[in-house]
């Protein structure tokens, strides 16, 4: 008997749900609210007040708006009900996970073949660490299904070249910048790509300008009103989010005590190279001259440091060696489905995204604070390539 694909799709949705769920009742009461949440809350609720976006007259900056906007709907049916906001919060985000994860399937099946595609698949529904955002209210959450989709139709306009699938990609994209402005650069490095991988491809260089163009466009629709508003408000240009001085700033003093998450371990000569750095206020022109002024010995041992620890590192959990041994073993298998996807005989740009996208979010993170938390939208990439390091006990006669 077939399986028919919506068949496949609502298995996978209730799959999702329920890995869920049951990752919520092994941490229920362990993993308090965090405390961000109750920063986004109170914009939130100054949105849903009629307010604006606002503090002290001035546009507020260090959050982008996405997020509280996500907020301010589903408190607002909470309010209504009687209900537990951050609970209500995380039945919703229950939901949102589930069609994150067809989202997923959907990049998977479009660069794998088909068995490879539902055991990549499998691996992200089951990835620890992202079932553990689902524990909290996490900005990650709304993220990633924004981001998802979004790469979602960028493969799809790349594999049939339907101009829609490109203006879809772009306002997903736009709408996950306004929640985590990560995205903001990426929006030009896949314009770029796009346009590399049509040429590759030998395609018709006018569809392949005509569909950049609605990329960017519908991608600049939903992030130029904000841009607007905090001019209007603060008479400045920002790249989305403003301060953004202050994750640099901590990315260089994660193993001194002015970290405002729980120190690690450093050699003597990175210490005093991060005292030197929290002996001032945090500004670009300072840490420019912080880095100028070090010995590039020490710079080359801290580039080490978060290079490595970006792929493991937690905020404030002094338990690391678990995340260290299970995330070893992820990038092992990925590391092995890599070096496959280059050989000639499975070489194809469309298989080249997932490194790409790997390699942004390894790069930006390194740039700010080495987290594990920030490499999660990564992750999904990680799994497509453990796929393929299994290719020959998964490869199915269709692919």
């Amino acid at each position: 008997m077939q399986v028919t694909e919506p068949n496949k799709r609502r298995f996978w949705l209730l799959f999702a749900i329920l890995t869920e769920l049951i990752t919520l009742a092994i941490w229920w009461g362990k993993r308090p609210v965090p405390p961000d949440y109750f920063t986004y809350t109170r914009l939130a609720d100054l949105l849903a007040s009629g307010q604006g976006y606002l503090e002290h007259g001035k546009a507020f900056t260090f959050f982008p708006p996405g997020y509280p906007v996500f907020l301010m709907i589903i408190h607002s049916g909470a309010d209504l009900f009687a209900l537990d906001r951050p609970l209500t919060v995380i039945g919703v985000d229950l939901w949102v996970g589930a069609v994150t994860l067809l989202y997923f399937r959907s990049i998977a099946r479009a660069i794998l073949p088909p068995r490879m595609a539902e055991f990549a698949t499998l691996l992200w529904a089951t990835y620890p660490f992202q079932l553990v955002l689902y524990t909290q209210p996490n900005s990650e959450i709304p993220f990633l299904l924004t981001f998802l989709a979004a790469i979602s139709y960028y493969i799809q306009y790349l594999k049939n070249r339907q101009l829609k699938d490109s203006f879809m990609g772009g306002l997903w994209l736009g709408i996950s910048c306004l929640l985590r402005p990560i995205t903001l650069y990426l929006s030009l490095i896949l314009a770029f790509y796009q346009w590399w991988y049509e040429y590759q491809s030998k395609k018709t260089l006018r569809t392949s300008g005509l569909a950049i163009l609605l990329w960017l466009g519908s991608f600049c629709v939903m992030i130029l009103p904000w841009e607007g508003y905090v001019y209007a408000y603060n008479q400045e240009w920002i790249p989305v989010q403003g301060k953004s001085v202050l994750p640099i700033y901590e990315g260089l003093i994660f193993g001194h005590e002015s970290y405002h998450g729980l120190p690690t371990k450093v050699s003597a000569d990175v210490y005093a190279f991060m005292a030197d750095v929290a002996s001032e206020s945090p500004t670009l022109p300072s840490l420019l001259e912080k880095i100028k002024a070090a010995d590039p010995l020490v710079l080359v041992e801290l580039l080490r440091y978060k290079m490595v620890r970006s792929w493991y590192g937690l905020w404030d959990n002094p338990n690391e060696k678990p995340v260290q041994y299970l995330q070893a073993v992820y990038l092992f298998m990925a590391l092995t489905g890599i070096v496959r996807s280059f050989r000639r005989r499975y070489f194809s740009w469309l298989l080249f995204l997932p490194f790409l996208l790997m390699m942004y979010y390894w790069g930006t993170t390194i740039l700010i604070i080495p987290l594990l938390r920030y490499m999660i939208p990564a992750m999904p990439f990680v799994m497509i390539y453990v796929a393929l390091a299994c290719m020959r006990t998964l490869k199915s006669p269709a692919g």
